[in-house]
């Protein structure tokens, strides 16, 4: 145990330090100092405070400086554990610390003059002693019997200590806790013995002992067993605890709430801790009736205490129910669940597979059943104990059953297997196996039936003479009276031999098989076409592409001779095709069946080569004479029928087997079949189709009802027919490529003016193999082939007329729209003797013309033609066209009406072939036979028409005699119309040769837009207003006697908007004028002050009414001088306001009316001899007039004549003036005659 501590060494030593230094003093003073020293003022103070371990601190304590002869030398702590001892004499002195309760301490202090008042604190240590004791229990199986593990608290009465027992119990290795009653408390336990014994600080404590079972010594009022622990000493107290026993009780029944006799239940507990009681004492078993009743039970006396209380039987689960058991006993009720045990097996057919969808069920009471898996196997789970049937039955299968013993819980489950003959026969067929041609790599289906539940497993084989083709198992479900399919790939040809073999299904021990037959040695992939078809409207081109692989270096490809669905009669034409290597070649459909040569109908445009037996050595010829076919292309060629006997020599003997005849025209709409065949042997199949006995892949041409579709005219900008840039010195002709910029540079126009291109595009097909027939390395057949300027693709002239000469009912013009006359006789475009330069003829290899490529067909594409026709010169038509003339091209494919184009006769089965243009029929009404239409079908008629024009220009800003206005600015602008090709190159020139030195100024690249309007943006401001200069329009791209277009004077203007002003100045100011008399004195003056001469209305006007209106031009700078002298008045007495006026200018005027002095006016006049009166209206006051004819009768109107004069144009500078009479103002010519007084017609109005 360790001791207080204190500051210095141990106690022991330090106390026989202290004597040693007091003698060793004493003997010192008593020889150097005097007598009664000690008692002088050499004395200091020692002063600190005396706490306990908990750092509280202890009152009462004694403190002691021990000094010989100073026994007042002392001091006791107060309540605060302080103390001071003065008069301490200087030295080293010893400082002794006592108390009852805590161990003695003593301590060396210093004092001196230097250290005074000492402190020095110190720690006293508690006294300790000993507590033992035995627990036992005090009644019961347990009364007097030692008790284990039973938890002992201490609790000092003492605060202070146990306030010390927390601060010091690590060091004194105590369990601490707090108790009910918030207190600190020792803890142990007891051992084997029921002993315990522990050192706690001594005093008065209680002891409490605490056991699960058993009542607490402690409560809240009674802290427990006391005792007084003395000073090194030992205290005993033992303690007695009092057994709490109890009763546990209930029933045990199964789900159903049955009660289970035999039942084992039991209370689960830990018996050690309680003497006398083991675990068969805390157990029962339940009675007939399902109850039982565990007496002596220790209840649960502790804090969160727990029992588990277990019941238990045979075949059923163990269930434990967990809590608290209370003093006054438990009653706990079990339902308890029955375990049972497996039935498990496999069921099998026959042939030792298991069965599936087999039903497995329990006879009798016992509910219970199951259906086998796939492998067979089943489970009949939870069966109870003991003795079973288990039947297995299925509609397909005997019924089996077996007796089955079934085990408790945890016994292994019970197996039985079930082995189950067939009763009904195995639903297992093969309904049929295909291929397509029965060749290497091909595919091989089988289509089989299996309509079984109890399998879904089924073996399909594939076997020939010799090898296994593919043995497979197969899962197929289970879907009753369906049919299933497998397929197989047939092996490569090196790999697969020649003959019957059969595709064979097994499954349940069952078999089924069919036959088929691999008859050829080549891989249905050896020959392949690039397409399922290709197509082409009848009468053009199609390319058919033809790849072979290493096996094969020749092939050969039969076409026509099938049958459409549903026709009896085979398609009329059928030859062979020889080829070589991988081939492409182009058919001139047009020439198919003709007389044409091989080359020309078949067209090779790649290394492998092409070439038929009818178009080479001829229908009727065998390959096999001799010279008939020395390089032996066909002689591997052979005829049979389906049995593979010969039945012809040659092609045409062929045909006539079949029921070939001869045709009566090319190759019209329809599908023609291609078959590749791996070997010459052309076979008759037995439903009398001619095919390759060896067939490797298939195709069809499909030829399109040819159409003509619309026609377009277009402008070009002038040029050579055959240049798409004259400018370009680098360019060759027009090629086939430069089709799109072509058309980007044109535009669609209902009017062509001299010296401009004309482009029609012409829509159609069906005429192509017609035009370009021979023509083998056209571009446009061939792309393979090196164009340029050698060979551009275009259609020569000559080849055109050739197409429009033979009968082939192609019509094509482009001629006068009216008929000719000795003055003009018309124009119609030459197709012969023409220059390509004047005209040029492209065919259009794309679809670009048809909204739809499916027109047209396949490459090579002849969607139209285009013909662009030069007309700068006369030397594309047969006369010049003139100003206005409406030509238009039309495009017709003619048919007469009721008949059709037809072939020469000739013999098919001798193995001629018709002339491809030499038609049996002549031109009916005019008309020819185009070859693709029947005796249903009429000509088809397309044009398109445009007007003849030469070219001119129209400028915006003109005078009156068309001089052209410039604006003197440095944006000035000229614009203007055009009737020549948008897009064309065009110069605009001003020369200013007034001036000592003529200024010229180009202005080039002119756009003529779309709708030929043009504006030349330019720098005028070098142009003095005024002048004059000459305006030249041209464009280089014509011919050099015909690029200026317009050539005219022009006048420079400051503003182009007003560039004419006429002034009105010098009018009469005010004028006075009797009634009747005329108004000659009102005159006034207009002149031109602007820049060009114009023409204007003047207008006289009185009180706002026009009088006259006057057509007045006049040049720059010029006047001229207007009156009323033809006018005079009828207007009531009064003052009226006159104006003169211009678009741009007035001035106005004041008339006074006086009246008459007899209020009537007769006036002769001299010209006619007409009299005219003019009276006042005597009711009114207002003046009425009249016009009669006197004299010579003339009417006013015939002598309003103009005489012309001397201005601008020819013109009199007051011609054309319109009297436009107010009322009360008249002339002669506006009465006409006499006026009279009283109620008159004047001015159109009685008054």
């Amino acid at each position: 145990m360790d001791s207080v501590t204190s500051t210095g060494g141990p106690p022991g030593s330090r106390r026989l330090l202290v004597v040693g230094l007091l003698v060793c003093c004493a003997v010192g003073l008593a020889a150097s100092v005097p007598s009664g020293a000690a008692q002088s003022g050499a004395n200091g103070t020692v002063e600190g405070t005396v706490t306990n371990a908990a750092d509280e601190p202890i009152s009462g304590a004694t403190v002691t400086v021990m000094v010989d002869n100073h026994p007042d030398l002392t001091n006791t702590t107060n309540e605060n554990g302080n103390y001071e001892i003065d008069e301490v004499p200087y030295d080293e002195q010893q400082l002794v610390v006592t108390h009852d309760k805590y161990e003695e301490l003593g301590t060396d202090v210093a004092v001196s003059t230097t250290n005074s008042p000492v402190t020095e604190d110190v720690t006293l240590t508690r006294k300790m002693g000993t507590l033992t004791g035995t627990i036992v229990g005090e009644s019961g199986p347990m009364g007097g019997e030692p008790l284990p593990e039973v938890t002992v608290t201490v609790q000092h009465d003492n605060e202070t200590d146990r306030e010390i027992i927390e601060a010091t119990a690590d060091e004194y290795e105590w369990h601490v806790e707090t108790n009910q009653n918030n207190k600190s408390v020792i803890t142990t336990e007891t051992g084997g013995d029921g002993r315990y014994e522990i050192e706690v600080p001594t005093g008065d404590v209680s002891v409490n002992a605490t056991q699960d079972g058993f009542t607490s010594t402690q409560n809240e009022s009674d802290p427990g067993e006391e005792a007084t622990v003395p000073n090194d000493g030992t205290a005993t107290r033992n303690v007695d605890l009092a057994p709490v026993l109890t009763t546990v009780d209930g029933t045990v029944t199964n789900t159903e709430e049955e009660p289970i006799a035999g039942a084992t239940v039991f209370v689960d507990a830990d018996t050690t801790i309680w003497p006398g009681i083991d675990q068969n004492s805390l157990e029962a078993e339940t009675d007939g009736d399902g109850t039982y009743e565990i007496r002596k039970v220790p209840s649960t006396t502790t804090t969160g205490g727990q029992r588990d209380v277990v019941a238990s039987a045979d075949t059923f689960e163990t269930k434990t129910m967990s809590g608290s058991i209370p003093e006054d006993g438990l009653t706990e009720n079990f339902d308890l669940t029955h375990v049972d045990n497996d039935i498990t097996g496999r069921v099998i057919g026959p042939n030792g597979n298991g069965l599936h969808n087999v039903s497995v069920r329990i006879e009798g009471s016992v509910d219970g059943s199951a259906t086998t898996g796939s492998d067979g196997r089943y489970q009949l789970s939870d069966v109870p104990f003991g003795t079973h049937t288990v039947v297995a039955e299925h509609a397909d299968y005997e019924t089996r059953s077996h007796s089955v013993e079934v085990g408790r819980t945890g016994e292994p489950e019970t197996e039985q297997d079930f082995d189950l003959p067939r009763a009904t026969d195995v639903r297992l067929s093969v309904d049929d196996v295909w291929t397509d041609l029965g060749q290497a790599t091909e595919t091989v289906t089988v289509r089989y039936t299996f309509d079984e539940e109890v399998e879904d497993k089924v073996n399909v084989a594939v076997e020939g003479p010799s090898s296994t083709i593919d043995n497979r198992t197969v899962t197929v479900g289970h879907e009753p009276e369906s049919s299933y399919t497998e397929t197989f790939q047939l092996p490569a040809r090196s790999e697969i031999d020649d003959g019957d073999y059969t595709a064979e299904v097994s499954a349940l021990g069952e078999n089924a098989s069919s036959s088929f037959a691999v008859s050829n040695a080549f891989e249905s992939g050896a020959v392949e076409f690039s397409q399922d078809r290709y197509q082409s409207p009848a009468g053009d081109f199609v390319v058919v592409d033809v790849t072979m692989d290493d096996t094969l270096d020749e092939a050969y490809l039969l076409v026509g001779g099938d049958r459409e669905a549903g026709e009896r009669s085979l398609q009329n034409h059928l030859d062979v095709l020889h080829v070589t290597g991988d081939a492409s070649f182009v058919i001139n459909t047009r020439l198919v069946g003709t007389d044409a040569p091989s080359e020309d109908v078949y067209i090779p445009i790649s290394d492998g080569e092409v070439t038929s037996y009818a178009h080479s050595i001829g229908a009727a010829n065998d390959p096999d004479d001799e010279g008939v076919d020395p390089a032996g292309t066909f002689s591997d060629v052979t005829f049979q029928n389906h049995r593979g006997t010969e039945v012809a020599d040659t092609l045409a003997e062929f045909r006539d087997e079949v029921g070939l005849t001869a045709r009566g025209s090319p190759l019209q709409a329809g599908r023609y079949r291609l078959v590749a065949g791996g070997t010459g042997t052309v076979m008759i199949r037995d439903d009398d189709v001619p095919d390759f006995r060896h067939p490797v892949d298939r195709s069809n041409l499909v030829l399109t009802q040819p159409v003509l579709g619309e026609v377009n005219t277009y402008v070009l900008p002038p040029g050579p027919a055959d240049q798409l840039d004259r400018f370009d010195e680098e360019s060759g002709p027009l090629q086939l490529g430069d089709i799109g910029s072509l058309r980007a540079d044109a535009t669609e126009t209902d009017t062509i003016a001299r010296g401009d291109r004309i482009l029609v595009e012409v829509r159609g097909s069906g005429t192509f193999g017609a035009l370009l027939a021979g023509d083998t390395d056209h571009p446009a057949i061939n792309e393979g082939v090196d164009s340029g300027e050698s060979a551009p693709g275009n259609i020569g002239t000559k080849q055109f007329a050739t197409l429009l000469e033979r009968h082939e009912g192609i019509h094509a013009e482009l001629t006068h729209q009216s008929l000719g006359a000795p003055n003009n006789p018309g124009s119609t475009l030459r197709f012969t003797d023409v220059a390509s330069s004047d005209l040029y003829i492209l065919p259009d290899d794309s679809a670009f013309q048809w909204e739809s490529g499916d027109a047209i067909g396949d490459d090579p594409v002849v969607g139209g033609l285009y013909f662009v026709i030069d007309t700068r010169g006369s030397d594309p038509f047969d006369n010049q066209p003139r100003d206005g003339d409406e030509l238009a091209f039309e495009m017709a494919y003619e048919s007469p009406e009721d008949e059709r184009y037809q072939f020469e006769d000739y013999s098919l089965a001798d193995g001629e072939q018709p002339a491809p243009f030499d038609p049996a029929v002549e031109e009916s009404n005019a008309l020819e036979h185009y070859p693709y239409f029947g005796d249903d079908d009429t000509t088809v008629r397309t044009n398109d028409s445009f007007v003849f024009e030469e070219p001119y220009v129209e400028y915006r800003q003109t005078g009156l005699d068309r001089e052209l206005m410039i604006p003197s600015s440095q944006n000035g602008v000229i614009a203007g119309n055009t009737n020549i090709a948008p897009n064309s190159d065009v110069t605009v020139q001003l020369i200013a040769s007034d001036r000592p030195e003529p200024t010229t100024i180009t202005v080039e690249d002119v756009t003529i837009d779309e709708d030929g309007g043009f504006e030349v943006v330019h720098d005028f401001s070098d142009l003095e207003p005024g002048e004059r200069v000459e305006v030249e329009f041209y464009t280089p791209e014509r011919l050099v006697g015909n690029r200026l277009l317009d050539k005219r004077g022009a006048i420079v203007v400051d503003d182009l908007d007003a560039p004419a002003y006429f002034d009105v100045s010098n009018l009469t100011a005010e004028t006075t004028v009797a009634q009747g008399d005329r108004l000659d004195s009102i005159a006034g003056e207009v002149t031109n002050t602007g820049e060009i001469a114009d023409r204007q209305m003047v207008e006289f006007s009185i009180d706002g009414k026009t009088v006259t209106e006057t057509s007045t031009t006049l040049d720059s700078t010029e006047s001229t001088t207007l009156d009323l002298s033809d006018q005079f008045v009828v207007l009531p007495p009064g003052q009226y306001e006159y104006a003169l006026r211009t678009d741009d200018d007035e001035e106005t005027g004041q008339l006074t009316v006086t009246e008459t002095s007899d209020g009537n006016i007769t006036e002769e006049d001299g010209d006619n001899g007409t009299t005219q009166t003019v009276s006042e209206s005597p009711a009114t006051g207002t003046t009425s007039n009249s016009a009669s004819t006197t004299g010579n009768g003339t009417d006013a109107d015939e002598n309003n004549s103009d005489d012309g004069g001397n201005g601008p144009n020819g013109d009199d500078s007051q011609s054309n003036s319109v009297p436009a009479v107010p009322f009360g103002i008249g002339t002669r010519e506006a009465l006409g005659g006499t006026v009279l007084v009283g109620a008159v017609h004047l001015l159109g109005h009685w008054v």
